[in-house]
C-alpha cells in the first residue's frame, strides 16, 4: 500500500545509513508517494543530513526537506505534528555482520548497554512528534532481542498512547540479506 501521509519524518541516527535496510524499506514506500505534498527528513548530523538528501534524490524522491536536529527545541516545536515518524535507531549493526564480520569484534557489552539506553530515549522523545492517528516506526539493523523485541516491550510498558499495529523481523539466515527489525505503532486519537 502506498503512503498517504503529508508529513513524514525519517529520523536517521545510524552511523552508516548508506547500508541501512531500514532506509531501503522506507525509500520504496516513499517512492510510491513521490507526488504527495511534503516529507521532512530530520537527522542528527550534517554529514548524514547531506548524504540522506542526496540518496533520496537518487531514488527519485524530490519533495523532501531535510533538517538537522540540533536541539530538543525542534522536537518540542513539532509536537503532535507528523503523520509518520520513522526512527532508524543507532544499534549494534549485528544484522549486517555477514557483510562486515569484523564489526562484531568492535562492540563491547558497555557499548550495547549505551545503545539500548539511547534507543529508549529516542522512542520516548520522538513519539511526541506523532500526531493523533499518526504512526511511529522503530527500526534497527540488529538481530539482538535486547535492541528489538525487548525494546518494543519496554516501550509499550511506558505510559504511551500508542498501539502496536505491525512488527517484522528479518533474519540474515533467511537468505542473502541483512537482518533487521521494525515495529509500527499508531497513536490514539
Amino acid at each position: 500500500p502506498s503512503l498517504s501521509f503529508r508529513k513524514v519524518f525519517f529520523i536517521e541516527l545510524a552511523t552508516d545509513y548508506t547500508d541501512s535496510a531500514d532506509f531501503n524499506v522506507w525509500q520504496k514506500e516513499s517512492a510510491k508517494s513521490v507526488n504527495r505534498k511534503e516529507k521532512r527528513m530530520l537527522t542528527l548530523s550534517k554529514e548524514i543530513h547531506e548524504a540522506l538528501a542526496k540518496r533520496a534524490r537518487r531514488a527519485g524522491i524530490h519533495n523532501i526537506e531535510t533538517r538537522v536536529i540540533d536541539s530538543t527545541k525542534v522536537i518540542k516545536k513539532l509536537r503532535d505534528w507528523a503523520d509518520i515518524v520513522l526512527v532508524d535507531a543507532p544499534c549494534s549493526g549485528s544484522g549486517v555482520w555477514r557483510r562486515n564480520p569484523d564489526a562484531k569484534y568492535r562492540i563491547e557489552e558497555e557499548d550495547l548497554d549505551q545503545l539500548i539506553q539511547t534507543q529508549r530515549e529516542l522512542l520516548v522523545s520522538y513519539q511526541r512528534m506523532v500526531k493523533p492517528g499518526g504512526i511511529l516506526v522503530y527500526a534497527t539493523c540488529s538481530i539482538f532481542p535486547a535492541e528489538n523485541e525487548e525494546q518494543m516491550n519496554w516501550f509499550e510498558n511506558q505510559s504511551i498512547q500508542l498501539s502496536r499495529i505491525d512488527q517484522q523481523f528479518v533474519s540474515p539466515a533467511s537468505g542473502d540479506r541483512d537482518g533487521f527489525f521494525m515495529v509500527k505503532w499508531k497513536k490514539e486519537g
